[in-house]
């Protein structure tokens, strides 16, 4: 198994880690290393591609005070779709699975040290020296993944106790989508949302905050596509320690599938611009069968008045009446259907 380290050394760092834990099973993270802090037998398998479909485990390491063992927190189960080399960086795509939880940090931490032997993350001569992209064979032991939301709120709970988490008051995790008033949750292929036309949705976020960080996150859904539509306020305020918090988007009626994006932006109040934290691609299918519907209903409306001069005009013979009502009837048709499959490129 491969372990993917994060600090919060910077504020990209941290916002790895938040990001691991908000976003739903199966989407997709991106995250990037310096090469000299991957292990080098991963470096080598990175540029064999030999690392794509391989499991991994997302961590945060808290290595805020020199001279001391950092501790490792483990956050997320994962699998990596993609890993690139771009001359002295590499960046990978995780897609995201279960939580990983580690009931006993100590047995954990001590298992990983066992593991790495050694080439862990660590303070020598005042200065940090190690990878923090590596491998473990045969993988730890001392963690349970789960999908259960205590276990969630368990490892929140754990980062918290950490300086670098003990003043954030904004987790929150993306729970899922679902139709409305349905119970069964619309599932990740292939790290998007396929959603049926002319249908409305509810996304459900949860958030918690196990300490006494300040309540004033805001967290804004925001999407380009005219085939989603806000039917709540797309704004939600995690004000509060804990809450679960709905927003509901009515799909369109496109003629073939199209594509979208959710964004979910954050701010720490009112004032500040949202910045974004992740995307959630989305597919809306298409609604093939009522276009088609609409179209020959068109086509008949543009035909008929043809058909009705032809039938009521005692001038024309019976074999042109015919001919005259079959080929406006054809053409009204056709012209109906390409029409309404062209009006319903947009809502």
């Amino acid at each position: 198994m491969f372990v993917c380290l994060s600090s919060g050394a910077s504020p990209r760092y941290r916002q790895d880690i938040l990001r691991a834990l908000a976003m739903p099973h199966g989407a997709s993270l991106q995250f990037r290393y310096q090469s000299k802090w991957i292990a080098p037998s991963v470096l080598e398998k990175i540029k064999n591609a030999k690392v794509g479909n391989s499991p991994a485990l997302i961590a945060y390491i808290d290595q805020t005070v020199p001279g001391q063992t950092p501790e490792l927190i483990p956050c997320r189960f994962a699998t990596i779709s993609e890993a690139s080399v771009h001359g002295t960086t590499v960046s990978l795509v995780l897609n995201l699975k279960e939580i990983a939880l580690a009931s006993n940090l100590q047995a954990f931490n001590a298992e990983m040290q066992t593991q790495c032997s050694g080439t862990l993350p660590s303070w020598q001569s005042g200065s940090l020296v190690g990878h923090y992209w590596l491998e473990v064979l045969p993988g730890p032991t001392t963690l349970t993944a789960s999908e259960n939301i205590s276990d969630w709120e368990a490892v929140v709970t754990q980062l918290g106790a950490h300086e670098e988490f003990s003043n954030e008051g904004g987790f929150y995790a993306v729970l899922g989508m679902s139709r409305l008033e349905s119970d069964k949750t619309a599932q990740l292929k292939k790290g998007r949302y396929e959603l049926a036309s002319g249908t409305e949705y509810e996304l459900r976020i949860y958030h918690y905050s196990p300490g006494s960080g300040p309540l004033n996150t805001r967290l804004t859904l925001a999407t380009s596509s005219p085939w989603l539509v806000f039917t709540t306020n797309p704004l939600l305020m995690l004000d509060s320690r804990y809450d679960l918090k709905r927003l509901r988007i009515k799909t369109g009626k496109p003629s073939s599938k199209e594509p979208a994006i959710l964004s979910v932006l954050r701010s720490e109040s009112g004032t500040e611009t949202p910045e974004l934290q992740f995307d959630l691609p989305v597919a809306v299918r298409s609604n093939f069968w009522w276009t088609l519907v609409y179209g020959v209903v068109l086509g008949l409306l543009l035909a008929a008045p043809q058909i009705v001069a032809a039938l009521y005009n005692p001038l024309l013979p019976k074999k042109n009446v015919w001919l005259i009502s079959a080929t406006s009837g054809a053409v009204g048709l056709v012209t109906g259907i390409f029409a309404a499959f062209g009006l319903k490129k947009n809502p």
